[in-house]
């Protein structure tokens, strides 16, 4: 295959003093991308645990390209606390009141990559990642954008090249690399106008009764409350793309990531009740090397239509034994906040709920066009997730092989031809 995947864990070491680095291998190949995601667990196996929810989505091609965006929300407090940001200064970020670890990109090395510790972390957090490479995967590209004030189309340019697929992590800042009030984290991704979903949640901050949220819709891609700010994807353009403003209120700012070369497709599915398959055929019909997941952990909302608590799961697998999730819980309308994450390295999906498992998505196959996943831990009540399917470029030259081999059967034919002829030939002189 031309397209690499690998899906990865690693704890941030907290010895690191700032300016030192911190070197992650075992990728396999050299990476053109690595996508981070965290949710406050220091453990370094599976685990679920309460505790000050430190979420994250970041992502790096280069020591001058990368960004991220974070949420933080204390556990246990009488009055919610909470903070937002997004950075393209850094790609991942640890908060407790105040930056507590920063983390900017440095290299992509040969067998992975490898990571600058601007500020020393306070703790050794655990941090996902999906880095992907090889010779399909011929651009990518990281920026950021703000939502516009007004409803209606609008333009990103600059990007480079024509995306065939978008990633985007959405907080509620209108400036960047400076947290702000508000825990926000969305999640959106996009390959079509008909072919696009997130999933994020809010918490607000310093509320004596806890006041959460989520959202998971498929015809959206960027999502910023409280003040619904919402834009769907629209099109592709020779340099960029081009968003429709849904809803507006402020200049939120997003980043994006754009990838080019190979196939994507965009989709969703429900989880299960039950241990039965979900099996999960893709229009491109392709073979995935790395499917990326999200949830907002319930089932799919209407359009600006959110619901109670603040629950979410990203997670990736390009096999089934080669995959990551990481969730978190803010539960709603509590007189003291309840907070609680998880990190699994044996699933795809998490659902936590009063700080423990309620339920466990793992991938069962990849298939030749899409990929199955089972329960391992069934839902009570079954949730929406989008994804994005990452495959290989699809493979070409059907007519050219069957011309080639006719053209061998040719060339036999008349090596037979000319044998027989100079055979001939040899005899009339011969006589």
């Amino acid at each position: 295959m031309a397209y690499s995947a690998k899906v990865g864990s690693f704890n941030i070491d907290s010895s690191i003093t700032a300016t030192n680095t911190q070197a992650v291998t075992g990728v396999g190949f050299t990476p053109k991308v690595v996508l981070f995601w965290w949710s406050g667990s220091t453990a370094t196996g599976d685990s679920v645990a309460g505790g000050d929810i430190n979420a994250g989505f970041g992502a790096a091609i280069s020591s001058s390209s990368r960004a991220c965006t974070l949420a933080y929300s204390q556990d246990a407090a009488a009055a919610s606390l909470t903070y937002n940001a997004i950075y393209n200064s850094a790609c991942i970020v640890e908060y407790t009141a105040g930056v507590t670890g920063l983390a900017d990109f440095n290299s992509l090395d040969a067998d992975g990559f490898t990571l600058t510790i601007d500020d020393q972390f306070a703790s050794d957090l655990r941090v996902s990642y999906l880095a992907l490479g090889g010779t399909d995967l011929t651009n990518v590209a990281i920026g950021t954008l703000q939502q516009q004030v007004s409803t209606g189309n609008f333009s990103v340019t600059g990007v480079g090249f024509q995306p065939d697929a978008l990633l985007f992590g959405t907080g509620y800042r209108e400036s960047v690399n400076s947290p702000g009030a508000g825990a926000q984290l969305t999640l959106g991704m996009a390959t079509a106008s008909d072919k696009q979903g997130l999933a994020g949640f809010w918490c607000q901050t310093n509320q004596a009764t806890s006041n959460t949220s989520g959202y998971g819709y498929g015809s959206e891609c960027i999502w910023s409350d409280p003040y619904d700010n919402r834009a769907a994807f629209v099109s592709f353009g020779a340099d960029g793309f081009t968003l429709n403003q849904v809803d507006a209120y402020k200049e939120v700012y997003s980043f994006y990531v754009a990838l080019k070369g190979g196939q994507y497709e965009v989709g969703n599915l429900t989880t299960r009740t039950d241990s039965n398959d979900i099996e999960e055929n893709l229009a491109g019909a392709f073979e995935p090397v790395a499917v990326l997941f999200a949830s907002a952990n319930a089932a799919v909302d209407t359009s600006g239509s959110y619901h109670d608590h603040a629950r979410l799961s990203i997670g990736a697998g390009t096999s089934t034994s080669n995959r990551a999730v990481q969730a978190i819980s803010d539960e709603d309308n509590l007189a003291d906040t309840e907070t609680a994450f998880t990190n699994q390295d044996d699933a795809v999906y998490a659902h936590v709920v009063d700080d423990a498992i309620v339920a466990l998505m793992d991938i069962k196959s990849i298939d030749a066009d899409g990929f199955t996943c089972v329960m391992d831990d069934a839902e009570d009540s079954a949730c929406w997730v989008t994804y994005l399917a990452i495959g290989a470029a699809a493979a070409g030259g059907g007519v050219i092989s069957e011309i080639a081999t006719v053209s061998w059967a040719n060339v036999g034919q008349f090596a037979g031809v000319a044998e027989a002829s100079i055979a001939q030939v040899a005899g009339v002189v011969a006589n």
